[in-house]
């Protein structure tokens, strides 16, 4: 936009201004406050097969336990990259009277304030437990043989809270923004003043807050098993105990991102040109730019996980024999 006088009459008085006012506000609060609980318990075994004249034989299940959590909290964005510019902004006195006095002033003020403030509170409790032993194959007058299934367990626990992206584009962001004042051809003993100003403020405060707790507690067995006092052989064959624990928590991300524009580009010029005898010219251009960001983060995490496997604590006692292999029951 132009503000401009021109050709001005003898001894007179001409004002002239233009402004441009662009404010963004935006303000985000947010407060949440999570639990998550899983638990997973599956049983297979504890079977019996005792007293038994002939054959007695256990082949349990596999069991295979998969869980967890995935926790998305407080993510904003504010993007602006409009920079609210006029590609002309340009003030002057052209042709000014003998004895006048002449004001021209434009001004571009623009103001961008983002206000982010996030408290996550997120608790995830899993658990699982799984069992295939704890069988019993004993006292039978035949064979008594235990194979168990594997046992297997994955619990994954993610969090991301608290995240503030801020992009915007400031004043003279494009190449082809043109800030100019200027007097030219003005009259005898005449005043004339030109100026044009571009002022850009970009305030960002972040404040997060962020108290992740996760545990993680696994129990795996496929142990304990008996297979004695049989009149046969006796064997015991047990499956593995496989847990496969990962938490990952991302907390307190603050991204501010400013486009300034192409100085090379831009065009800020202030110019008196074929002033008259005895006149007062003064041209001024300014530009200011002023960003100011804050960011106040506070995390407190605590993960815990607790995994307990066992395979072991089988007896094979007392029997007519040994059975090196229990599998395919």
């Amino acid at each position: 936009f132009t503000t401009l006088n021109s050709t001005t009459g003898f001894n007179s008085l001409n004002n002239t201004q233009a402004s441009s006012l662009h404010t963004l506000i935006q303000h985000d609060i947010n407060n949440q406050w999570v639990s998550n609980i899983g638990d997973g318990s599956t049983n297979t075994g504890g079977n019996l097969a005792d007293f038994n004249t002939g054959f007695g034989g256990i082949g349990t299940g596999l069991i295979n336990i998969a869980g967890g959590f995935d926790n998305t909290l407080n993510l904003n964005s504010l993007t602006d990259l409009t920079g609210a510019f006029d590609p002309a902004l340009a003030s002057g006195n052209i042709v000014t009277g003998a004895l006048s006095t002449n004001n021209a002033t434009s001004s571009f003020d623009n103001s961008i304030i983002a206000n982010n403030a996030n408290t996550a509170t997120v608790g995830n409790l899993a658990t699982a437990d799984g069992n295939t032993g704890l069988n019993d194959a004993s006292f039978n007058t035949a064979l008594g043989n235990v194979g168990t299934g594997n046992v297997a367990a994955t619990l994954a626990e993610a969090n991301a809270v608290n995240g503030n992206s801020t992009q915007v584009a400031m004043g003279v962001a494009d190449p082809a923004f043109g800030l100019l004042t200027e007097n030219n051809t003005t009259g005898f003993n005449s005043l004339n003043n030109a100026q044009a100003s571009a002022v850009n403020a970009l305030h960002v405060d972040n404040v997060n807050n962020a108290c992740i707790n996760n545990d993680v507690f696994a129990a795996l067995n496929t142990g304990g098993n008996l297979a004695d006092f049989n009149t046969g052989a006796g064997g015991i064959v047990t499956g593995g105990a496989i847990a496969g624990v990962a938490i990952g928590n991302e907390a307190n991300s603050n991204v501010t991102h400013v486009l300034m524009g192409d100085p090379a580009g831009a065009a800020l010029v202030a110019s008196n040109g074929l002033t008259g005898a005895e006149s007062i010219n003064n041209a001024t251009a300014s530009l200011l730019n002023t960003v100011d960001v804050h960011n106040l983060n506070n995390a407190n995490l605590h993960n815990d996980v607790n995994v307990a496997a066992n395979t072991g604590g089988n007896t094979a006692s007392f029997n007519g024999g040994c059975l090196s292999d229990c599998g395919g029951l």
